[in-house]
């Protein structure tokens, strides 16, 4: 490839730049320990004495959603919050000094290599050392300065909504300085209008499936500009979008560059479901100067393209990419529809190295997801799958780490189960004396689920809610009828609940069941009744009934012995006038019933 249509100093400047940017941006990460007294202007404080090492690693974590915007925005990053955009802007209103023997080295360096005067270095948004920010799904963070830098990140920015930065300022640096780590899972764009770079990286940089990372420059006519220069490491399985001008200074052309990388740059391309680009055409702001541009300038970085030959660009140029070959694989996804089959790959995560895939597994046919996926990895290949989906239960397979080889055999499946589904259950008598209990068959059995099962019986008394009724026991679809044991008397409903193994565990309830117990009283009035119902002779009911009315007046007087005695004669006399004046199937009635009777007072004292 030919060399850079640079002067021989400007082009040793910035290779000069690069090995010097990677590492003073390094300790650019150390900035909250460096820094004198906080500045008014400062976005985040600095870490407090005590926190940042083994015990406190992490000072700070300002988290900014669609529902706390309107605090966090003012309050902690020095903005201003738009309710109806939900959109945080922050905008520079004055100088902050950046003090510090670093700092005035790293910027005379500057002056020096590029002609960059930097009078007071400044920013509109800082993120020091130890410091986390989220940024939340739908939210906006915009950054409008005509500072030295918009951003700086010492700290760690997780991205799920959109970041913008705006430099535009006469002497500015860059719209993004990174010495951190930056994990961007959807849109983060450095802009700037008049300085040499949109997007300044010297610390980790991971632009995650589906996201967007873009450094774009279009400095003024009299200087070049990169979109992107990286002297870190960059992680791409998204879209990596750099753009740069080219101009003159004096009567010397200048060419700048989409991507200037010195650094390391892991690219993941082909097995993605859309286009990407890394590094555009650098746009040159003199249509005189139409030979001194390059969309990617590797100048002593390493740029690694995976599972795709090394792309082929007319506009790049130094050192060529590596191609790092991939292993095909497929997965199966058993048991789910092809829509929830989408909804388990948007809760997967694939990991291999360098890169963590969060909700992305391959392609079916014609790239849409479906329950069969195709892609590429090298090995060894972490990956999962979410345990629930939509009360689907993940059975076999759902996580693992697979060495990949390269052959056929690459192919491994996940199966769910449909969602537990509730038994139904009946009661063997609705009506039950005291001290008796009710059997409660399974007329259908709960199904699906992931096994073990756990059974617990529930009882409600009266309309006080359902609580646990005994211990909870092991069950399997084919568990017999359950008991509920001698009861007291009153009025109960029964329902049986199911707990399965999955993780977190499904719980399902069966309908409930009504069961009455009656009282001692109760069941002597109904056996008072079932004697007067029998049209037996007069002399016999008139012997009977007082026996029985004496026991129920026993029992209201809480004289249990007395009613227990009285009943015991009303049997006598029965059995000693059985097949005379009682038919023995009304005898048998009379004595089962009396002898609960005497039970149910028993139980019940």
């Amino acid at each position: 490839m030919t060399g850079m249509p640079l002067s021989k100093g400007r082009a040793t400047h910035f290779s000069a730049l690069g090995t010097v940017l990677l590492l003073s941006l390094a300790t650019v990460s150390a900035m909250g320990m460096t820094l004198g007294a906080a500045p008014a202007a400062l976005a985040v404080k600095p870490p407090s004495p005590g926190c940042g090492g083994d015990l406190v690693p992490i000072c700070s974590v300002i988290t900014i959603t669609i529902s706390n915007g309107a605090s966090v925005c003012p309050d902690s990053l020095n903005g201003e919050w738009d309710q109806v955009n939900d959109a945080c802007t922050i905008t520079y209103t004055g100088s902050t000094t950046l003090s510090g023997e670093f700092w005035s080295d790293l910027f005379e360096l500057l002056h020096t290599l590029l002609d960059i005067v930097i009078p007071d270095p400044s920013y509109a948004l800082y993120i020091p050392q130890f410091t986390i920010l989220n940024v939340g799904d739908g939210v906006q963070v915009t950054v409008i300065s005509d500072a030295q830098f918009g951003i700086i990140n010492g700290g760690t920015i997780n991205n799920n909504g959109t970041i913008t930065a705006h430099n535009g300022g006469d002497g500015a640096t860059a719209s993004i300085l990174n010495s951190g780590t930056i994990n961007n899972n959807n849109v983060i764009m450095g802009d700037d209008d008049d300085s040499p770079f949109g997007i300044m990286n010297g610390g980790a940089i991971n632009n995650n499936y589906g996201s967007s990372l873009s450094g774009s420059n279009s400095a003024a006519f009299n200087s070049a500009a990169t979109g992107i220069f990286n002297s870190g490491v960059i992680n791409n399985v998204g879209e990596l979008f750099g753009q740069g001008s080219s101009g003159w200074v004096g009567y010397t052309a200048t060419a700048g560059q989409g991507i200037y990388n010195d650094g390391t740059i892991n690219n993941l391309g082909s097995a993605m479901p859309h286009d990407f680009y890394i590094g555009m055409f650098a746009l040159s702001a003199n249509p005189l100067l139409v030979d001194g541009n390059y969309g990617i300038y590797n100048d002593i970085g390493t740029i690694n393209d995976y599972c795709h030959p090394p792309w082929s660009y007319d506009t790049y140029s130094g050192a060529p990419q590596n191609f790092i070959s991939c292993n095909s694989y497929q997965l199966e996804v058993d048991g789910l529809s092809t829509a929830l089959a989408v909804a388990a790959e948007a809760g997967s995560f694939v990991s291999w190295e360098p890169f963590v895939i969060p909700g992305y597994v391959g392609l079916g046919p014609n790239g849409w997801p479906q329950a069969i996926y195709n892609g590429m990895a090298t090995g060894p290949m972490t990956y999962s799958f979410p345990y629930n989906v939509s009360g689907y239960t993940c059975q076999s397979g759902c996580y693992g780490t697979v060495t990949l080889s390269n052959d056929t055999s690459n192919s491994f499946v996940v199966t769910y189960s449909p969602p537990l589904a509730a038994p139904t259950i009946s009661v063997s008598q609705t009506t039950i004396d005291s001290g008796q209990s009710a059997t409660l068959p399974i007329s259908s059995p709960f199904s699906d689920g992931t096994p073990p099962y756990t059974c617990q019986l529930l009882e409600e008394v009266g309309a006080g809610g359902f609580s646990d009724f005994g211990s909870s026991f092991p069950c399997s679809p084919e568990t017999p009828s359950r008991s509920t044991g001698a009861l007291m008397p009153g009025s109960y409903a029964f329902e049986l609940q199911v707990t399965d193994g999955s993780h977190p565990a499904q719980v399902v309830t069966s309908n409930a069941v009504a069961v009455t117990v009656l009282s001692p009283n109760a069941v002597t009035q109904q056996l008072l009744n079932t004697v007067n119902g029998m049209r037996l002779p007069g002399v016999t009911t008139a012997h009977l009934d007082p026996e029985l009315s004496a026991a129920l007046n026993s029992i209201d007087g809480g004289n249990t012995n007395a009613a227990i005695s009285q009943l015991n004669g009303f049997v006598h006399y029965v059995n000693t006038h059985t097949t005379r004046k009682i038919s023995t199937a009304q005898a048998q009635q009379l004595i089962t019933d009396a002898q609960a009777t005497i039970f149910s007072i028993c139980f019940c004292a």
